[in-house]
């Protein structure tokens, strides 16, 4: 069952003082670059719902981030999007955008659909299913000043493919890497785009309770009910690659 930031089951969060924290959170991001976004939930749990609603999700991340809503972007695809958090976050963050969300689950486009118009930005969202490289590129061709958000669990060894979709050499992109279904994926990212792009490898970074904000909510609880899920219940350190073509201005 998803969980969502209105209708949390409290036998999820220890002693039900988490569940109640997210009932009066209302599922609103509360701070970080999305704060504001509404609707947010998480068909994956708990362990990823409360970084969001917090807006400290993957916030090693967020400097990247910040820069890259300088840019004047003209279309964000976003591939693997699942609930929404980055395709409707960064609509609402670029409104001269158009979103490509490309999610294959039914249920996940269901969930894009239904948050994009909780935020008002259904008219600039595309929900689309499958994405292999002909889709890819098509969804990049033309003049385009494009940025691209992919999480697809290992998959990005035979998407993010400069042969297979020429119009990434000039798109900027944040890319997660899965090493544990791809192994040497980084190393193969890093071959593939150095020719045409400036690369930083971005690691994930340890939790202290001294990195959320101590909104009135938290302030309630103890904090040995929430730190359970200060880093997001990953079994492993992640790290993404964020790539700036060479020889674009931003």
């Amino acid at each position: 069952m998803p969980v969502t930031g209105a209708n949390v089951p409290s036998s999820l969060f220890p002693g039900n003082k988490m569940a109640r924290s997210i009932e009066r959170l209302g599922g609103v991001v509360c701070s970080g670059p999305f704060r504001g976004m509404k609707g947010v939930h998480d068909p994956q749990g708990v362990g990823f719902l409360f970084p969001m609603v917090l807006g400290t999700f993957e916030r090693e991340l967020h400097g990247v981030l910040e820069s890259a809503l300088q840019i004047p972007f003209e279309r964000v695809v976003n591939v693997g999007a699942r609930e929404g958090y980055y395709a409707i976050g960064l609509a609402l963050r670029l409104p001269g955008a158009e979103t490509v969300a490309f999610e294959a689950d039914s249920e996940g486009q269901r969930f894009l659909t239904e948050m994009a118009t909780r935020n008002d930005v259904a008219g600039r969202v595309k929900v689309l299913g499958w994405c292999g490289p002909t889709e890819l590129e098509a969804s990049l061709a033309g003049d385009w000043k494009c940025l691209v958000v992919c999480d697809v669990e290992g998959y990005e060894d035979v998407l993010m493919d400069p042969v297979a979709v020429p119009s990434l050499c000039r798109s900027w992109m944040l890319v997660e890497e899965h090493e544990q279904a791809a192994a040497g994926i980084g190393k193969a990212l890093e071959r593939r785009f150095s020719p045409t792009h400036r690369i930083v490898r971005i690691w994930q970074e340890a939790r202290t309770v001294h990195d959320y904000p101590l909104n009135p909510v938290l302030k309630r609880l103890p904090t040995q009910s929430w730190r359970p899920f200060l880093n997001e219940h990953r079994q492993y350190r992640m790290s993404w690659l964020w790539l700036e073509p060479l020889g674009q201005k931003g």
